[in-house]
């Protein structure tokens, strides 16, 4: 007879333990759990994109970044832009990458770079943040 409870006693514990992830709310909470350990995750990535951005802005303001530098290097160097798109003009054949701080999107500066067609930095513009208050230019 002891020889029979021990497998009973066994699949009594698994059924009990298995009935432990279908506890209403434990679902929400494996989520919740997922997410406390994407923080952390999110947190490195956003400080690393800072630091890019920032980067990027020093190198400006102090002429470090040189025309003619590929767009591969600008993107190894700086990270993704935050937008990219055509260059626009009758002369124009390139493309414009165009960054903004991860965190700060509305009120800091923008850079735009300019690609040539080979892909190559022809120029850069600065765009600063409008001011706290400033009325923008109406539409329509």
């Amino acid at each position: 007879m002891s020889k029979l409870k021990t497998p009973i006693t066994a699949c009594l514990l698994a059924l009990l333990l298995q009935g432990c992830c279908l506890i209403p709310g434990y679902e929400p909470l494996v989520n919740l759990k997922n997410l406390g350990d994407n923080r952390a995750q999110m947190d490195k990535y956003l400080k690393a994109e800072e630091a890019r951005y920032k980067k990027l802005e020093s190198d400006l303001k102090d002429k470090r970044l040189k025309e003619g530098i590929s767009r591969q290097e600008l993107l190894s160097r700086y990270g993704e832009p935050v937008f990219s798109r055509p260059a626009e003009g009758q002369s124009a054949r390139g493309e414009v990458l165009i960054y903004r701080h991860p965190t700060e999107y509305f009120s800091s500066d923008m850079i735009y770079l300019y690609l040539d067609d080979k892909d190559r930095l022809l120029s850069y513009q600065i765009k600063p943040a409008p001011l706290a208050g400033e009325e923008k230019e109406p539409r329509g």
